[in-house]
């Protein structure tokens, strides 16, 4: 919707340590994937995806944003 840019693709693989029990790892975030578009253009990031896993890589959630609107004043 809010048009179409040339970009950079950025992936960034973050960790941070566990801080509870063995019991939690199934359901503790302690890793995020983000990929990101950054257009030089129009000096923003057009999309990103955020990916947060346990420690064990099972899927706790994923989040889509998007450029929806660019207007020039």
């Amino acid at each position: 919707p809010a048009g179409t840019f040339k970009s950079l693709k950025v992936e960034i693989d973050s960790n941070r340590a566990p801080t509870e029990g063995i019991g939690m790892r199934s359901s503790e975030p302690v890793r995020a994937l983000l990929t990101l578009w950054y257009a030089p253009e129009v000096k923003r990031t057009v999309k990103m995806v955020r990916v947060v896993l346990t420690e064990e890589g099972m899927h706790l959630d994923e989040d889509t944003y998007e450029l929806v609107r660019y207007r020039v004043q």
